[in-house]
Protein backbone atom coordinates (compact mmCIF):
# COMPACT_ATOMS: atom_id res chain seq x y z
CA UNK A 1 0.00 0.00 0.00
CA UNK A 2 1.39 3.06 -1.01
CA UNK A 3 0.86 6.73 0.09
CA UNK A 4 0.73 9.84 -2.20
CA UNK A 5 1.75 12.99 -0.96
CA UNK A 6 1.84 16.02 -2.78
CA UNK A 7 4.80 18.43 -2.02
CA UNK A 8 4.72 21.89 -2.38
CA UNK A 9 7.40 23.76 -4.52
CA UNK A 10 7.27 27.32 -5.53
CA UNK A 11 5.23 26.91 -8.35
CA UNK A 12 5.10 23.27 -9.45
CA UNK A 13 3.55 20.31 -6.92
CA UNK A 14 5.64 17.50 -7.33
CA UNK A 15 4.14 13.32 -6.00
CA UNK A 16 6.15 10.90 -4.10
CA UNK A 17 5.15 7.79 -3.43
CA UNK A 18 5.97 6.74 0.21
CA UNK A 19 5.25 3.24 1.52
CA UNK A 20 2.79 3.54 4.66
CA UNK A 21 5.00 0.63 7.15
CA UNK A 22 2.96 1.00 10.40
CA UNK A 23 2.04 -2.62 10.29
CA UNK A 24 5.69 -3.54 10.28
CA UNK A 25 6.35 -3.30 14.00
CA UNK A 26 3.60 -6.05 14.34
CA UNK A 27 1.63 -3.53 16.98
CA UNK A 28 -2.18 -5.63 16.96
CA UNK A 29 -2.53 -8.48 19.26
CA UNK A 30 -1.91 -12.54 18.10
CA UNK A 31 -4.72 -13.40 15.69
CA UNK A 32 -5.52 -9.65 14.44
CA UNK A 33 -5.22 -8.34 11.43
CA UNK A 34 -2.98 -5.13 10.93
CA UNK A 35 -4.35 -2.46 8.13
CA UNK A 36 -2.03 0.61 7.46
CA UNK A 37 -3.71 4.05 7.19
CA UNK A 38 -2.49 7.48 5.90
CA UNK A 39 -2.55 8.37 9.75
CA UNK A 40 -1.06 5.24 11.23
CA UNK A 41 -2.61 1.73 11.37
CA UNK A 42 -5.84 -0.41 12.28
CA UNK A 43 -6.05 -3.29 13.86
CA UNK A 44 -9.02 -5.80 13.21
CA UNK A 45 -9.51 -7.76 16.08
CA UNK A 46 -10.40 -11.54 16.00
CA UNK A 47 -13.52 -12.79 17.55
CA UNK A 48 -13.67 -12.92 21.32
CA UNK A 49 -11.20 -9.50 21.32
CA UNK A 50 -11.41 -5.91 21.25
CA UNK A 51 -9.39 -2.78 21.91
CA UNK A 52 -7.11 -0.69 19.95
CA UNK A 53 -4.68 -3.79 19.50
CA UNK A 54 -6.92 -6.49 20.28
CA UNK A 55 -5.16 -7.55 23.61
CA UNK A 56 -8.43 -7.42 25.04
CA UNK A 57 -10.81 -10.42 25.97
CA UNK A 58 -14.23 -9.74 25.45
CA UNK A 59 -15.99 -11.70 28.51
CA UNK A 60 -18.97 -13.21 26.65
CA UNK A 61 -20.42 -14.63 29.85
CA UNK A 62 -21.21 -11.05 31.42
CA UNK A 63 -21.98 -9.14 27.41
CA UNK A 64 -24.33 -12.27 26.57
CA UNK A 65 -26.94 -12.99 29.25
CA UNK A 66 -27.93 -16.93 29.23
CA UNK A 67 -25.33 -18.37 27.15
CA UNK A 68 -25.59 -21.53 29.67
CA UNK A 69 -29.10 -22.96 29.86
CA UNK A 70 -30.28 -25.07 32.56
CA UNK A 71 -28.71 -23.41 35.47
CA UNK A 72 -24.98 -23.78 33.71
CA UNK A 73 -22.37 -21.87 34.75
CA UNK A 74 -20.78 -19.73 32.02
CA UNK A 75 -16.91 -19.91 31.69
CA UNK A 76 -14.81 -17.29 30.33
CA UNK A 77 -11.70 -18.48 28.31
CA UNK A 78 -9.49 -16.34 26.30
CA UNK A 79 -11.49 -15.34 23.18
CA UNK A 80 -14.46 -17.47 24.16
CA UNK A 81 -16.47 -19.30 26.74
CA UNK A 82 -17.87 -22.54 28.02
CA UNK A 83 -20.42 -23.82 29.70
CA UNK A 84 -20.22 -25.99 33.41
CA UNK A 85 -23.37 -28.26 32.84
CA UNK A 86 -25.25 -29.22 36.56
CA UNK A 87 -25.24 -32.88 36.73
CA UNK A 88 -28.22 -34.62 34.47
CA UNK A 89 -27.84 -31.82 31.75
CA UNK A 90 -25.03 -31.62 28.91
CA UNK A 91 -24.10 -29.90 25.27
CA UNK A 92 -21.95 -27.00 24.49
CA UNK A 93 -24.79 -24.73 26.36
CA UNK A 94 -26.29 -27.40 28.60
CA UNK A 95 -29.66 -27.73 26.34
CA UNK A 96 -29.54 -31.20 26.64
CA UNK A 97 -31.37 -32.85 29.33
CA UNK A 98 -31.81 -36.84 29.11
CA UNK A 99 -34.37 -36.56 31.65
CA UNK A 100 -36.77 -34.79 29.32
CA UNK A 101 -37.30 -38.15 27.53
CA UNK A 102 -38.48 -40.37 31.26
CA UNK A 103 -41.60 -41.33 31.99
CA UNK A 104 -43.61 -41.85 34.97
CA UNK A 105 -46.17 -43.95 33.13
CA UNK A 106 -43.37 -46.86 32.00
CA UNK A 107 -44.61 -45.05 28.10
CA UNK A 108 -41.49 -44.53 25.80
CA UNK A 109 -41.33 -40.29 24.92
CA UNK A 110 -37.92 -40.45 23.30
CA UNK A 111 -36.41 -42.68 20.51
CA UNK A 112 -33.39 -42.23 18.64
CA UNK A 113 -31.43 -40.06 21.14
CA UNK A 114 -34.34 -37.00 20.90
Amino acid sequence: VLLLLFLSSSLHPTSALLPLTSCLSSPCSAGSTCVDAPTGYNCECAPGFTGDDCGNDIDECVEVIDLCLNFGACVNTLGSYRCNCIEGTMGDDCSINPDDCASTTGEVLCKNGG
